[in-house]
C-alpha cells in the first residue's frame, strides 16, 4: 500500500525532491548545525573552484503562490483564507482591489499576474487539479523593471521556485498541505518558452578559477581558525562550535545548561519555560528574558565571527561569478544602493528612534566587515549534500539597514 504523498506524486506525475531545513525555508550554510568545519570547507572549496553546477541567482522580488481552479481561472494565493475561499484564491482583479491604495504592490502583482496567467493557461486546469481532492500550487517570485524591493532590475521577470501539494480535508472542507517541493519546475518553464519575462535564470559560472583557488585557500584557513580558536578540530560540528562559544557568553547561572543553549541558539523550546523556572527558582525573572534580551545579546556574540565570515565569503563569491541579471549594469546598481543607504543613514540619524539607530549601527558594522564592498545581486542558490541553501553578501546588511527607514516612518 502506497502512502498518501506517494499517491499524490504519482497522480501529478512528479518526482520527490528531498530538501534540508524547514519546509519553505531556504537556509544559509551555517544554519545546518550538523555540518562540520570540514563540510563548510568542502562547500567553499567546491564553490570557488567551480565544482558545483547549477548555481542560480537569488532574486529580490515579491513572492506569491499561484494555481488554477477547476473553472480554469488563474488564481493567486497569499494565505489560508485565499486558499479555502470559494474561488480558491484571488484573481488579478481581486489583487487590483486588494492593493488599490498601494500602487507599487498593485503594479508588481498585476503585471506579474498577467505573465503567470499566460503560462498557466498553456498548462491547463488538469495540471493543477488532477482530481477533486488534490491541488498543486506554484511558488512564484515577481519582479518589475526598476525596484521591486531594494535591488533594481532592468526588466520585468517571473521566476518559479517550486510548489506545494494540497489535499482536501472533506470533513472540514479545507485544503491541507501534504508536501513542499523546492525546484522541479521544468514543466512550468517549458510552458513559458517564448515568454522573455519568464526565461529560466542562467547558471552562474566562476570568471577566474585561478582567482577562485586563492579565495578557497584563504577561506579554508579562516574556517579552520574559527574552530581552532574554540579548541576544536575540523571534524566538530557547527553545533559543537556554538556550544563552546555559548559557555563563554551565556550568563553564569545557565552557561552549562544544554536545554537553554538549545533554546537560545537553535530555537528549540521543547523544554518549557515553566520547567526552567522550577529548575532555576532563583532566576525566575530571568526566564522570560531568554527569548528576548538574553537571546539577542548572547546569540549575537556567539554568531558574530562566523556570520561575518560567511557574509564575506558570499560577497567575494558573488563578485567572482558571471551570469547575474544585473551583470551589465553593476556600477549603476551599486551607485543606486549607495544613494539609498546615504539617505537612510541621514534620516535615521536625524530621528529620535534609538531602536532604529541601534539596528542601523549593527548593519553598518556588518557592512564594514565586508570592507564596504557592495554587490549588485541579492545572492545565489545552491544544492549541496542534498540540501538547498542560499549565500548572500552585502545585500543582507544593506537590506537590514534600509529597513530602519520604515521604523522611523511608521512612528
Amino acid at each position: 500500500m502506497i502512502s498518501l504523498v506517494q499517491y499524490i506524486h504519482e497522480a501529478l506525475n512528479i518526482k520527490i525532491v528531498n530538501e534540508g531545513g524547514a519546509a519553505g525555508h531556504m537556509a544559509h550554510p551555517i544554519d545546518y548545525i550538523d555540518w562540520t568545519a570540514n563540510d563548510l570547507i568542502d562547500l567553499v572549496d567546491s564553490l570557488f573552484k567551480g565544482k558545483i553546477e547549477n548555481l542560480k541567482e537569488k532574486l529580490d522580488g515579491f513572492n506569491i503562490n499561484a494555481s488554477m481552479n477547476n473553472n480554469g481561472e488563474v488564481i493567486f494565493i497569499r494565505n489560508q483564507s485565499n486558499l479555502n475561499s470559494d474561488k480558491g484564491g484571488m484573481s488579478i482583479d481581486d489583487m487590483i482591489e486588494k492593493w488599490a491604495e498601494r500602487e507599487h504592490q498593485k503594479k508588481v502583482f498585476t503585471q506579474s499576474g498577467e505573465i503567470i496567467t499566460k503560462i498557466f493557461t498553456k498548462l491547463g486546469k488538469k495540471f493543477f487539479n488532477p482530481d477533486p481532492l488534490h491541488r498543486k500550487v506554484i511558488n512564484c517570485e515577481c519582479i518589475i523593471a526598476g525596484k521591486t524591493n531594494i535591488m533594481p532590475y532592468a526588466s520585468d521577470k517571473v521566476a518559479f521556485h517550486g510548489y506545494k501539494l494540497y489535499e482536501l480535508d472533506t470533513n472540514k472542507n479545507k485544503w491541507i498541505e501534504v508536501d513542499d517541493v523546492e525546484g522541479d519546475v521544468d514543466d512550468i518553464y517549458k510552458a513559458a518558452e517564448g515568454i522573455d519575462e519568464a526565461k529560466p535564470r542562467q547558471n552562474l559560472v566562476i570568471k577566474s578559477v585561478e582567482e577562485g583557488t586563492k579565495f578557497a585557500e584563504k577561506f579554508t584557513k579562516d574556517i579552520t581558525n574559527l574552530w581552532q580558536n574554540e579548541g576544536l578540530d575540523n571534524g566538530k560540528t557547527i553545533d559543537e562550535w556554538k556550544w563552546a562559544r555559548y559557555q563563554k557568553y551565556a550568563p553564569e547561572w545557565c552557561k552549562n545548561d544544554r536545554d537553554i543553549f538549545a533554546r537560545l541558539c537553535n530555537s528549540d523550546k521543547s523544554v518549557k519555560a515553566t520547567e526552567l523556572k522550577k529548575r532555576y527558582p532563583d532566576h525566575k525573572d530571568d526566564i522570560p528574558l531568554l527569548d528576548k534580551e538574553i537571546k539577542n545579546d548572547v546569540v549575537s556574540k556567539i554568531m558574530e565571527p562566523i556570520d561575518n565570515l560567511f557574509l564575506y565569503i558570499g560577497n567575494e563569491l558573488i563578485d567572482l561569478l558571471d551570469g547575474f541579471i544585473n551583470s551589465g549594469s553593476k556600477e549603476e546598481i551599486v551607485k543606486s544602493l549607495k544613494a539609498d543607504m546615504e539617505s537612510t543613514v541621514k534620516a535615521v540619524e536625524q530621528s529620535d528612534s534609538e531602536q532604529a539607530k541601534a539596528k542601523l549601527e549593527k548593519s553598518l558594522k556588518r557592512l564594514q566587515a565586508l570592507n564596504d564592498k557592495y554587490n549588485a545581486a541579492e545572492g545565489i542558490v545552491i544544492m549541496y549534500k542534498g540540501r538547498r541553501l542560499k549565500m548572500t553578501g552585502s545585500f543582507a546588511p544593506i537590506n537590514a539597514a534600509l529597513g530602519t527607514r520604515f521604523m522611523i516612518e511608521d512612528k
